[in-house]
């Protein structure tokens, strides 16, 4: 299986959120399909970024410092790894992570695959509180960790 083929994780009702988001002018960003140039054009403009556990994140490199930065994760996943609150802390993003609840049977993350995302509608206030407390913060790191799942 190539790289390309290989399966991503994802939120499987994305549009919830962005819906919900949508007087935040958040939008969706598919950094697969852009140019390396207009990826970092993309994460340098950017005031907000959310986004699930996964490469499009490493993008936050390109981000000022400031930049309100929240990783989606679920408890499977979250002892793999911390690389995205390392980059949040080194370029002085404002970081939060929010563990959601996980759609899909798989017991344990083998070669890198887990299960897919699925954000409780009565979970999307909390990330909002969330994303907006960071965004005031916004000097430095300030780190939160919300539970949001059902």
């Amino acid at each position: 299986m190539s790289r390309a083929d290989a399966p991503t994780r994802q939120i499987v009702n994305e549009a919830v959120l962005l819906e919900a988001f949508a007087d935040l002018g958040l939008e969706r960003v598919a950094f697969s399909e852009l140019p390396l140039r207009r990826q970092m054009e993309v994460m340098a403009e950017a005031r907000f970024v959310i986004g699930a556990h996964g490469a499009g994140l490493t993008n936050t490199i390109f981000c000022r410092p400031g930049t309100a930065v929240v990783e989606i994760n679920t408890t499977q996943y979250i002892r793999r790894c911390r690389s995205f609150a390392d980059i949040a802390m080194h370029r002085g993003l404002a970081y939060g992570l929010a563990i959601i609840d996980q759609h899909g049977d798989r017991p344990v993350v083998e070669r890198n695959i887990g299960n897919d995302m699925e954000i409780a509608p009565a979970a999307l206030p909390g990330l909002r509180n969330l994303l907006l407390r960071l965004a005031a913060d916004g000097t430095g790191i300030s780190c939160a960790v919300d539970a949001l799942a059902s």
